[in-house]
């Protein structure tokens, strides 16, 4: 179960890397959107979505390489192909950001990301669409990501220093390539 993990109250760690998980998508909205969903929350939220998949299933990831990994591919799979990974590696950064910072950046993050779904549901319940179901249970197991964010911010913080280090390898990897290329 991923609320409790050994049975000491602490919540399972998939559960962290399901807060990290929606913490880059709602840092990968946000820049893909200006800052400004309010206009289409259906589409943000699909995109938000997209990119934070535990948030709407089962799916739990087993250490935080496959959950990075696992963000990344994402973030090229959205339609039209992505936004570049230089922007996919900006939400890297912001992400590390968010974990590190202290003083419920997570948290708060997280009730953006929770008001930005709840929104689309609201939109897609006028629309009488079927999303609206599946869009408030993300709602939910946002609030849940919210709250462990607030209770457990301490233990959200060393994933920083894991996103760092992938963010800087695929830097350098981006950059090794780039110098490959100018040899040509």
């Amino acid at each position: 179960a991923i609320c409790g993990g050994g049975g000491g109250g602490e919540p399972h760690p998939a559960a962290f890397l399901s807060a990290a998980e929606a913490l880059y998508a709602y840092a990968h909205t946000m820049r893909a959107f200006n800052g400004d969903w309010a206009w289409d929350p259906l589409q943000a939220a699909v995109h938000l979505l997209h990119l934070a998949p535990t948030v709407c299933s089962r799916r739990a990831y087993a250490s935080p390489p496959e959950c990075l990994a696992a963000l990344l591919a994402a973030a090229v799979a959205l339609p039209g192909g992505g936004f570049g990974t230089e922007l996919d590696l900006l939400c890297l950064g912001d992400l590390a950001t968010l974990l590190s910072r202290g003083v419920g950046s997570s948290a708060r993050a997280l009730g953006e990301a929770r008001s930005l779904v709840a929104a689309a549901a609201r939109a897609a319940e006028k629309a009488e669409r079927k999303a609206a179901g599946r869009l408030q249970r993300g709602v939910k197991k946002i609030e849940f990501l919210q709250s462990l964010a607030w209770h457990h911010e301490d233990l959200l913080e060393p994933l920083a220093l894991e996103v760092r280090a992938v963010e800087g390898a695929r830097r350098e990897a981006m950059w090794l390539e780039e110098e490959a290329q100018n040899r040509r």
